[in-house]
């Protein structure tokens, strides 16, 4: 009997991330820096402006600049190559406005601005945002 493998799709998480070199660094990027000191898990060490290596479960991992560096659900920071990021990840705007809450609350606040409507997976939203909230401006169907 020939097996053929299961497939997966990764589950829509958000997840914060910033450019290493080009984007000003994030606190929770800043607050894990250390200068000397045996290496542990979580740790970041900047040889020069143009390198850093980042202590993860899987060992040592290094970014240069251009690449993203990435802070994973569970608080777990690691480099990730720009193009990869720009395949894997896209900006989500209204993620952008409630980042520490997770993609459950994200659904439901987003439901909610819909007056709770349930719309098609490829729904069409166009929103507009005035620095303090978003407005749902027209939503298409196809």
């Amino acid at each position: 009997m020939d097996e053929t493998p299961m497939k997966y799709v990764k589950k829509p998480i958000v997840v914060e991330a910033f450019q290493f070199g080009v984007d000003e660094e994030p606190e929770w990027f800043i607050d894990k820096i250390r200068v000397y000191g045996e290496a542990k898990i979580g740790e970041i060490y900047i040889y020069d402006p143009l390198q850093c290596s980042i202590e993860t479960l899987e060992g040592r991992m290094y970014a240069n600049v251009g690449d993203m560096i990435i802070k994973g659900i569970q608080g777990e920071i690691y480099p990730c190559k720009k193009d990869i990021f720009d395949t894997t990840y896209e900006f989500d705007v209204f993620a952008e406005n409630i980042m520490e809450t997770d993609s459950n609350y994200r659904r439901k606040a987003f439901h909610v601005d819909l007056n709770g409507k349930s719309l098609k997976p490829n729904a069409i939203i166009e929103v507009s945002y005035d620095g303090n909230c978003f407005k749902v401006e027209s939503v298409s169907e196809e």
